[in-house]
């Protein structure tokens, strides 16, 4: 049985938000039930902590975590494949 798992796409609020679309398109069609996957513009004042993640400038940035553990940020989506695959950052 898999962990329960939240993907977080944290976004610059600067960033068009047409630059999370190939991350969505990415992950999105997978069924998993175990999985919840989120878009936020990190910009956003008052998020809860497990939504509070920063974003660099322009880019998007991807945590995954597992239970209260998160990974550190990707900002590729072949990276993101990558820990989603082995769940390890390399």
């Amino acid at each position: 049985m898999h962990k329960p798992e939240l993907i977080v796409l944290a976004y610059s609020g600067g960033l068009d938000t047409s630059a999370i679309v190939p991350w969505l398109r990415e992950l999105a069609p997978e069924h998993r039930p175990q999985r919840v996957l989120v878009a936020i513009d990190a910009a956003e004042a008052g998020l809860p902590p497990g939504l509070d993640k920063p974003a660099a400038p322009g880019r998007v940035n991807a945590y995954v975590c597992r239970g209260v553990t998160c990974l550190a940020p990707v900002s590729e989506i072949g990276a993101l494949r990558k820990v989603l695959e082995t769940g390890e950052i390399k």
